[in-house]
């Protein structure tokens, strides 16, 4: 069986259903051991529209100044990720690609690539997990959280990783490479959990609205918060 390496991928769009015009990975083994990282925004998307998060684009100018994040163009990003996952193969290692709510992430950035390059993002066909999906099923009976407006527990990634890192005033960047190295963690403690993975071939079989099993699963536990919060 090939050592499987999850290369976690996040984004950030123009709009909530935009191009992308920042994007970044982690790519992990089992163990935690980094294989590869990038940070990149994109700059003929930015020329085209203006970022959802615009009141921090002044924020990606000092992190380019830093070298924390590497102006390119979209098609240069995706060349770039596609050798990665090309050489990953080549060394015999099966990648998987991850990312907290894969539904999102894999639709804007083909949404993107057709848009830019009139070509699908990806040139090779790999397996794709959604980390939100697997945390889900594998949700620690004691999982504390917000309860939302509807009165259901927030499971966004911050949510969850306030949970399994111990640190409840942690606040997410909301920028992509960032946001990777979060949500490699909380792909660590689901893996230390040795559930089965819902892992997909396409993106049609991601499982919609994975909040809804932390629900079913934290039933009891989340009528007894409400029961507080109505006292």
């Amino acid at each position: 069986m090939k050592k499987q390496i999850f290369v976690v991928i996040d984004t950030e769009t123009t709009k909530r259903n935009g191009m992308v015009f920042d994007a970044g990975w982690t790519s992990i083994d089992r163990n935690g051991k980094i294989y590869s990282r990038g940070s990149f925004i994109f700059k003929d998307v930015l020329a085209q529209d203006n970022p959802f998060y615009r009141h921090k684009i002044a924020n990606y100018w000092e992190m380019a100044y830093d070298r924390a994040v590497r102006p390119v163009t979209f098609d240069y990003f995706r060349q770039r990720f596609n050798r990665h996952i090309r050489a990953l193969i080549r060394c015999g290692y099966e990648p998987i690609i991850c990312a907290y709510n894969a539904a999102f992430d894999t639709r804007v950035l083909s949404l993107t690539s057709r848009t830019m390059l009139d070509k699908p993002f990806m040139e090779s066909k790999v397996r794709m997990l959604d980390i939100w999906d697997a945390w889900a099923d594998s949700c620690p009976k004691r999982y504390v959280a917000e309860v939302s407006e509807s009165g259901n527990l927030r499971t966004r990634a911050q949510d969850v990783y306030r949970f399994e890192s111990g640190q409840p005033d942690f606040e997410e960047a909301h920028t992509g490479y960032e946001d990777t190295k979060i949500e490699a963690q909380i792909l660590l403690k689901v893996l230390a959990r040795k559930r089965k993975l819902p892992i997909v071939t396409h993106p049609k079989q991601f499982t919609g609205s994975p909040w809804r099993k932390v629900q079913v699963r934290l039933a009891k536990q989340i009528a007894g918060m409400r029961q507080l919060a109505a006292a």
